[in-house]
């Protein structure tokens, strides 16, 4: 599984004013986890070269690819392909504006240097070195801007990805926080894990619970008050608990809560979605944060009724979770048999 940058360009043609229609440069990101990272690095490797394009750097973590604008929805795509994409940003930039200022501000002072050329044949012993000094300068600023058009025009003609296999930033969520609904501060990977380690009681009042446990998980036979904990072989830990519906808001009012709670919290948001589960509607979301040495998955799903909230939590490795993320889904449905 891999992390993935990317940054996508219009081709430039011509001069900047002929140019500055299609002048759009596009960046973007992309953190995809794969079994074979040499592999993976490889694929991208050899596509960048066969659309004309090249790799800028290649370290054991990621690679950096130039190729062609157009083929970036097609890179996308073979990175989707790869394995399990747990980030992905995309934003891009009109450079219509600052290259067609720079243009002028180059022509501007490519007139002024000739006007200065043809003063220099004309000037007296007196003043031929003010004219020279004020000629160099001129040529300074010319070339300085001719280089960042030169920039400019490289970073639309071809697009830049960097595809990287595991979170840059290795910096963990950050664990409880503010917040005007006390279990929304409840929701926490690390929390979830640490309930298969020890006996802690979860945060704040809990109502005990029936759930299934996904398919292929071994349930713990004993409830750790009042909540459901199952685990499978491959280390996802399964989690199903119910806290008191105070106040009472609808599902839509939730889900808004968890998202931004999350993601204040550094979590990267991967999915989410409406669901009905057996004790009523609800939403499940997907999230994704470094733990560790590793990078790991957080499916949350909640299902506020009448007098509580239904909370099912599943932690584990990216590409594990995503392995079973069918068999965890149908439990999370099954919350409130």
């Amino acid at each position: 599984m891999i992390p993935l940058l990317l940054w996508m360009g219009v081709a430039f043609a011509g001069s900047p004013d002929a140019a500055a229609p299609d002048a759009t440069a596009v960046t973007a990101s992309m953190v995809v986890k794969v079994d074979d990272r040499d592999a993976a690095a490889a694929e991208l490797v050899a596509f960048a070269q066969a659309r004309g394009g090249w790799f800028a750097e290649m370290t054991p973590n990621r690679v950096s690819l130039r190729l062609p604008g157009g083929s970036v929805d097609d890179v996308v795509a073979l990175v989707d392909g790869q394995g399990v994409v747990v980030s992905r940003s995309v934003a891009s930039a009109d450079l219509r504006a600052e290259i067609a200022d720079l243009a002028a501000r180059k022509e501007a002072r490519e007139s002024i240097l000739d006007r200065y050329f043809q003063l220099l044949t004309t000037a007296g012993p007196d003043a031929v070195v003010s004219v020279e000094q004020e000629i160099i300068r001129i040529v300074r600023d010319i070339e300085s801007l001719s280089g960042r058009l030169r920039v400019l025009e490289a970073q639309v003609a071809m697009a830049r990805v960097e595809v990287s296999f595991e979170f840059r930033d290795r910096t963990a969520p950050a664990r409880g926080g503010f917040t005007l609904f006390p279990w929304v501060g409840t929701l926490d990977m690390v929390g979830v894990l640490d309930a298969f380690t020890w006996s802690a009681r979860p945060a704040g009042p809990t109502r005990r619970v029936s759930a299934p446990a996904p398919e292929g998980f071994s349930a713990y036979k004993k409830q750790n008050f009042g909540t459901m904990r199952a685990a499978s072989p491959d280390g996802v830990m399964y989690r199903v608990r119910a806290v008191p519906h105070k106040p009472e808001a609808t599902v839509a009012f939730w889900q808004e809560a968890v998202r931004e709670r999350m993601q204040g919290a550094g979590y990267e948001l991967l999915e989410q979605g409406l669901f009905d589960s057996a004790a009523g509607p609800g939403f499940v979301m997907r999230f994704a944060a470094p733990y560790g040495p590793l990078d790991f998955s957080y499916d949350i799903a909640v299902v506020p009724v009448s007098g509580r909230i239904y909370i099912a939590e599943a932690v584990g490795e990216v590409g594990a979770v995503a392995a079973r993320s069918a068999a965890i889904r149908a439990a999370m449905e099954g919350v409130g048999r």
